[in-house]
């Protein structure tokens, strides 16, 4: 095979210089803000419609308070902004007010701060640092927040004793959540709760339930010969304080309730 000639390597070195400066033209001539091809993506768009939050503040931090919401009620992003994968007609658009739970939730971040930099700021004797309020502090994990009691009370209209037996029962499992206070005194008062509200019998089943967590205590009977005496059954009554003070005749509350009750001391003035 011949060698090449000195004019064909001159033809050859020339065509590549062409050839790399064609590329670095067309590099050059993109548009602002447009990435190489293989390069990175441009960067995302501004937020749109922030009211409460600074116009300019940081996308990561605004991500980062989203995440807050998100935990503090345990929801996703769909719960207040319109995020719909599925469908026929799949759509997002995290700026618009459509649903009313971001306009909530906006009224939400407006009471919070006023709590937070006015009304607590006015509590004599303060702590340091200060306590502030957040969604977290009402909400517990939970859309809408509520108490041991009123869920208590909704599980007594859907479906009576059993059914606050039933759903204690399943608090219980989910204690670690924190979303209620099933100790043994948050379901004392909340079973107090129940029977203030007419609902004796709703009451005595969380206070079985509650007794079988904590099988040695003495205020679950106490509470519970209340309950019995507000159902009219005072023998009941008599029966559980009479046990409780064999247990420990310390017990003052449950021998002054019990002499009460058998006629051995006046009823307490009201």
């Amino acid at each position: 095979m011949s060698r090449p000639s000195a004019r064909s390597f001159l033809l050859l070195v020339g065509a590549l210089v062409a050839g790399l400066s064609l590329q670095a033209a067309l590099a050059t001539s993109q548009s602002p803000g447009t990435p190489p091809p293989g390069g990175p993506p441009p960067p995302p768009p501004p937020p749109k419609n922030l009211q409460f939050y600074p116009k300019d503040m940081p996308r990561p931090e605004l991500i980062a308070r989203m995440r807050e919401f998100s935990f503090a009620l345990g929801v996703g992003c769909e719960h207040c902004h319109v995020d719909e994968h599925e469908g026929p007609n799949p759509r997002e658009d995290f700026a618009t007010d459509e649903k009313p739970a971001k306009v909530k939730a906006r009224a939400m971040l407006v009471m919070t701060k006023e709590i937070n930099d006015d009304l607590l700021e006015k509590i004599p004797h303060r702590v340091t640092p200060g306590v502030n309020v957040s969604c977290a502090t009402c909400h517990h994990g939970l859309p809408v927040p509520q108490s041991l009691s009123e869920r208590l009370t909704a599980a007594a209209v859907a479906g009576g004793a059993d059914s606050v037996n039933a759903d204690l029962t399943v608090l219980h499992t989910e204690a670690d959540f924190g979303r209620f206070d099933v100790s043994e005194w948050g379901v004392n008062e909340a079973a107090r709760a129940l029977s203030r509200a007419g609902k004796r019998e709703e009451a005595m089943a969380a206070l079985k339930n509650n007794l079988a967590v904590h099988p040695t205590s003495e205020a679950i009977p106490a509470i519970m010969a209340d309950v019995h005496v507000a159902m009219g059954d005072t023998a009941a009554a008599v029966a559980l304080l009479k046990d409780l003070v064999a247990k420990n005749p310390e017990n003052r509350r449950a021998k002054q309730t019990l002499d009460r009750l058998t006629g051995v001391a006046p009823p307490p003035k009201k």
